[in-house]
């Protein structure tokens, strides 16, 4: 049948009533309303499903077959409106078996899965976080269909149904062994074009983001750098650079992390490089969601541990 534009929660519960209570009186005490407007109701109803509902047996009324088929549906579908209606549960990462897919970079990756997994472990045992590296032209269509859960990474033209946050100020700065002939603490412009650099590039992103801000700022001076090596993870990158006279250009918290485990020197770039932010960007569906509350609120935690390495 088809359902009027009338048809309202008080009228189905106008049903149920009538049914539970096979009687206009008491169905209408039942639901705070006049015994008229209760017969008002019972004239629609049986308008509007082509049926009696109520018919009278002996010195009662008793609901037909059909009003009992119809109000145990009603009653159902009720039961599970006033359920999506409700406030959602309370999260809680202690028992959630939640798993969150986060797409960033090699380098945000190496800022700040260490400090989530530390806090999964001490808060969210049975929290599963899968890391999808990013590629920023389709963050925000992996937004829109499901596909990650947040990303991070200096992220800039977004939609309007994305939400963004800012984690992290950075900035790119050049590293290089710690005994590089010649490049002790600093390192001049024609040395930073002279040397070979090593990039990370390959599957999914060629060319990253911070890549290619590097060969914008040089361009814009006429400049261009000699690319060595390719590699395909940030370790890789500092591992290489480390046994090598070979230099690279990364992120400051990102080289500061691997100055902590290799034989390497952090080296202000020789040029006008502007600053850049790491953004977290996650999508309307989930702004309220409590489970990834409690994920925001987690990586925001985490990326506080890193404000202390900022702009050194």
């Amino acid at each position: 049948m088809s359902l009027p534009a009338s048809l309202d929660i008080r009228l189905l519960n106008a049903l149920i009533a009538l049914v539970d209570e096979a009687s206009v009186t008491k169905a209408a005490e039942r639901v705070s309303m006049t015994q008229p407007r209760m017969s008002n109701a019972l004239a629609r109803l049986r308008e509007l499903t082509g049926d009696p509902l109520l018919v009278r047996s002996g010195q009662r009324l008793v609901p037909t077959g059909r009003a009992i088929e119809i109000a145990a549906g009603v009653r159902s579908s009720l039961t599970s409106l006033h359920g999506a209606l409700e406030q959602p549960e309370t999260f809680d990462p202690v028992t959630s078996t939640r798993s969150f897919v986060l797409a960033m970079s090699d380098y945000v990756s190496v800022m700040l899965l260490p400090g989530i997994m530390s806090e999964m472990q001490a808060t969210a045992p049975r929290i599963t976080i899968r890391v999808k590296s990013i590629e920023p032209p389709l963050v925000d269509r992996w937004l829109d269909e499901e596909e990650c859960d947040v990303a991070f990474g200096a992220l800039t033209h977004l939609n309007d149904r994305l939400h963004a946050s800012v984690l992290l100020h950075d900035k790119a700065v050049c590293i290089a062994r710690n005994d590089l002939p010649g490049v002790v603490g600093t390192i001049t412009i024609d040395q930073y074009l002279d040397l070979g650099h090593v990039v990370t590039s390959g599957t999914p992103t060629p060319v990253s983001t911070l890549e290619q801000m590097i060969d914008a700022a040089l361009a814009e001076d006429g400049r261009h750098r000699r690319i060595a090596a390719r590699a395909t993870s940030g370790f890789a990158l500092a591992t290489t650079v480390s046994r090598t006279d070979l230099i690279a250009t990364l992120p400051n918290i990102a080289a500061a992390a691997f100055a902590r485990c290799l034989p390497l020197q952090i080296l202000h770039l020789p040029f006008l490089m502007t600053p850049f932010d790491v953004t977290m960007v996650w999508h309307e569906r989930l702004h309220r969601d409590p489970g990834h509350l409690w994920l925001r609120r987690t990586m925001r935690n985490v990326a506080r541990e890193f404000r202390r390495l900022e702009n050194p």
